[in-house]
């Protein structure tokens, strides 16, 4: 896989981590990940090189959506 680079300043970016529920939900469903720039301190969303393996994404997928369902429920109850 190619080095990602900083949009703002052209720097070698790394993966960052995700920091609520809603970037692990988005980062689940999409194909982006969040990265950080060490030079310049940016932070945001690339998409990555290599393509997705989506027989273990759709499971995933499958399973926030169920859980998002549950929670609903309990809390509406």
């Amino acid at each position: 896989m190619s080095q990602m680079v900083c949009p703002e300043c052209g720097e070698n970016v790394h993966r960052s981590h995700t920091h609520s529920v809603f970037e692990r939900l988005f980062r689940t469903v999409s194909s982006y990940r969040p990265y950080k720039c060490t030079g310049c301190g940016w932070r945001g969303w690339l998409a990555p090189v290599m393509p997705r393996n989506w027989k273990k994404t759709i499971p995933t997928i499958i399973l926030w959506l169920i859980s998002l369902a549950l929670a609903m429920l309990l809390a509406f109850y």
